[in-house]
């Protein structure tokens, strides 16, 4: 691992820690936040040093999106760092108490002191402890006064050493209708990656499925992903998968599912104005005025969007008539996704069962509630549309099933 990966983030983001200061870090959905916390904890030994410890605490892991379980797996995470980043014993023994006494009667405000006592003897031990909340916008719904009364609790709780990073695709602000009522609070927005990170990124690739790219090829990659993460990830897929040769590859990944899933997940995460602006640039590339966002997450930058291949899928969805006849075809991933269902008729199939068989390709880097909960909404229409004896039912906070009809 290189620590001048996205530089000027990473030092953006240590001084801001180095000071107790609480941030937000935005960037459009699936930029690659994640790949850039990866190098920033190895980089920065999981803040063993200068008496910081980063705790993670992955709401992707969140099945129940409510208070209680949001506290209960905070304090497991501050619980886990302590047990594998601490070298006290005496420390380590008494956090773990705290965690086993807290959680055992399933109560949200014991939970909820359980956090705030363990961030208090942290504190009292000279320990600085920063909690990276990822993907925080999956429980913003969760977001009301008791909880912002509840978050101020901690910074009191640890003497105000402790600092919170939240991720998101959007400005926190921009869900809870206003600004943030945090002190000391900063954005930082996380455009596409340059050119040489990109190369980092594909270096990486390279290694771990000794595969190889010519400079031509990389040159295509940079080109076509611009600088988005998962759309290198996906072409570099797509080369390793030899679905395409380098020449054909932006055509190709025009026509993948995958990458027409993102270009889906990016659109629909804009407002109508963001969306009426992108449609007049993919045209013109004209130099308008743009929305804030746009600029801000680098989706637009110089008046170009930031890659041809969502440039592309925005033309074509403008060209597209509103009547136009839908194919009731099943495509390669609701076909898989069916035939899951149907091998389990009336049995629930959780999130992870859905990734493991729908997109074995992805399930390391992680598929995305929308990605899910999309193709889940096509295949229930072409399950009706096609006359077929099945419905798919939601079942709450665990997952989804096939019944008869």
């Amino acid at each position: 691992m290189t620590d001048v990966y996205r530089h000027d983030d990473g030092a953006f983001l240590t001084e801001h820690l180095r000071h107790n200061h609480s941030v937000e870090l935005v960037g459009m959905r699936r930029v690659g936040i994640n790949t850039f916390l990866r190098h920033f904890f190895n980089s920065h030994q999981y803040g063993k040093t200068d008496n910081q410890m980063y705790i993670f605490v992955d709401l992707n892991n969140l099945v129940e999106r409510e208070a209680f379980p949001f506290w209960q797996l905070t304090l497991k995470r501050i619980s886990d760092a302590v047990r594998d980043l601490v070298s006290d014993r005496e420390l380590r023994t008494k956090v773990t108490s705290i965690f086993e006494s807290s959680i055992q009667y399933q109560n949200l405000q014991l939970t909820y002191d359980g956090v705030r006592e363990a961030l208090r003897v942290l504190a009292e031990n000279n320990i600085e402890p920063v909690i990276f909340f990822n993907r925080f916008d999956r429980v913003i719904n969760m977001i009301s006064e008791a909880f912002i009364d509840n978050v101020h609790g901690m910074y009191d709780a640890s003497d105000h050493k402790l600092s919170c990073v939240f991720t998101s695709y959007r400005p926190l602000a921009d869900f809870y209708g206003r600004k943030m009522p945090f002190d000391l609070f900063y954005t930082r927005y996380l455009k596409p990656a340059d050119r040489e990170n990109v190369n980092t990124q594909i270096d990486q690739y390279q290694t771990k499925y000794k595969v190889h790219f010519d400079t031509k090829t990389r040159d295509a990659l940079v080109e076509l992903s611009g600088g988005h993460f998962h759309y290198l990830r996906l072409l570099m897929d797509i080369l390793r998968e030899a679905k395409t040769d380098p020449e054909a590859l932006e055509s190709t990944a025009l026509h993948e599912e995958r990458i027409l899933l993102l270009c889906e997940e990016l659109w629909e995460s804009l407002n109508d104005e963001e969306k009426h602006k992108l449609s007049r640039v993919a045209v013109s590339e004209s130099k308008q005025e743009m929305p804030a966002y746009l600029l801000n997450t680098g989706m637009v930058q110089n008046g170009v969007i930031f890659s041809p291949l969502f440039k592309d899928f925005i033309k074509e969805k403008n060209k597209a008539s509103k009547h136009a006849v839908q194919s009731l075809e099943f495509t390669r991933k609701e076909h898989a996704l069916f035939l899951v269902l149907q091998e389990h008729v009336g049995a629930i199939c959780d999130r992870d069962a859905i990734i493991d068989k729908v997109w074995p390709e992805s399930a390391e880097d992680g598929i995305s509630d929308w990605s899910i909960d999309k193709l889940m909404e096509r295949l229930r229409e072409k399950i009706k549309k096609q006359g077929l004896p099945y419905q798919v039912v939601t079942v709450r906070t665990r997952g989804y099933k096939l019944v008869h009809v």
